[in-house]
């Protein structure tokens, strides 16, 4: 799904995510993939997406500035995301919220 949807489900964002990874390169990724609480840490998840074949080195900064700014949009951070032969290793959690920048606010008008 594009444009990415604010959510608080891990799993909406991922399954979300991996459509689109798939409409982009059908080929490339299975129809498989896992998530499951990481369990030292509160709100945060392992993800494994597996592979048809390796991501070519050409490709992996693509893929990973798409990945990481679409989790972003989506209400979520990429803590760790690695590649492998067989799968993309993902760890995220929830973003968190910051409070508004007062220096980037327009100043009032006075009139």
């Amino acid at each position: 799904m594009f444009p990415p949807e604010k959510t608080t489900d891990p799993n909406t964002v991922l399954q979300n995510l991996w459509g689109s990874l798939q409409r982009a390169a059908p080929d490339q990724w299975a129809q498989t993939g896992y998530i499951e609480p990481v369990e030292y840490e509160v709100e945060t998840y392992s993800v494994v997406l597996l592979l048809r074949e390796p991501i070519a080195d050409k490709c992996w900064d693509p893929i990973n500035r798409y990945v990481r700014n679409y989790t972003k949009a989506s209400g979520w951070a990429i803590r760790s995301m690695r590649r492998r032969k067989d799968a993309l290793v993902l760890t995220i959690a929830p973003r968190a919220e910051r409070a508004p920048n007062p220096r980037r606010e327009p100043p009032e008008s006075v009139g």
